[in-house]
């Protein structure tokens, strides 16, 4: 585990970032809930929790939680994008797109991508 000292603000702010992605997640969920959309609820709903779950990893700098938190963002995004594309405009899935998109823009540098890489395989 990477202390805090040693870990970059940026990846305290990004974990932040994808535990608010999954609350919004799941408050989108259940929005699709209310409209009928069951599957579609579900589905969002669980990408949500795992967000919520993973962040805690990104916070602690394991790198299981990388690969994971770069997938679940990516579906997030496109979650989110379907839902605007497809019914009105809503502010989750706006924020949650917008948030999604700038994480994994920042998990992505080749500088924190190697923070990943150097923790622990104990952390894994």
């Amino acid at each position: 585990m990477v202390q805090a000292a040693e870990r970059p603000a940026g990846v305290t702010a990004i974990a932040i970032l994808v535990a608010v992605n999954g609350l919004s997640s799941l408050f989108q969920a259940w929005q699709l809930l209310t409209i009928g959309s069951l599957v579609a609820a579900v589905f969002t709903a669980l990408i949500g929790l795992f967000l919520l779950h993973r962040s805690y990893g990104i916070f602690q700098v394991r790198r299981s939680a990388y690969l994971v938190t770069i997938i679940l963002l990516s579906l997030r995004a496109l979650i989110a994008l379907i839902t605007l594309l497809t019914t009105r405009f809503t502010l989750e899935a706006g924020i949650g797109f917008i948030l999604a998109f700038l994480a994994i823009a920042y998990l992505t540098q080749p500088g924190v991508r190697t923070l990943f890489q150097r923790s622990h395989a104990g952390n894994q």
